[in-house]
């Protein structure tokens, strides 16, 4: 489930990145930290995990935002590929361009 910007995520990132300037120019790294400081106790102890974050913070894996941004692509293109939200969102926006005022024949 996608997290908004909150001010308690930016103060996190502040922190990480004032007391770790490595992570100032790496996001790979900058992610694996966050997430690592987020991960229950019990995990940070489990050697498939370590493995997992150290692969992350190299950039082995395909970046999220890539991943997700080729989704949208591919969804524009062909919408057949569209969730189940995507109908109920553009209902949503045509509401609320009418109570706007904008025309949206």
């Amino acid at each position: 489930m996608a997290q908004r910007i909150t001010s308690q995520l930016k103060q996190r990132v502040l922190d990480m990145l004032s007391n770790y300037p490595m992570l100032r120019d790496n996001d790979h790294r900058l992610i694996t930290n966050m997430w690592h400081q987020e991960l229950p106790d019990h995990l940070k102890k489990d050697k498939g995990v370590r493995e997992f974050f150290q692969l992350l913070s190299i950039g082995y894996f395909t970046a999220g935002d890539s991943i997700t941004r080729a989704r949208r692509q591919i969804q524009e293109a062909n919408p057949s590929l569209r969730g189940n939200k995507h109908a109920a969102r553009q209902s949503h926006t045509k509401t609320i361009q009418q109570d706007l005022g904008y025309n949206t024949d």
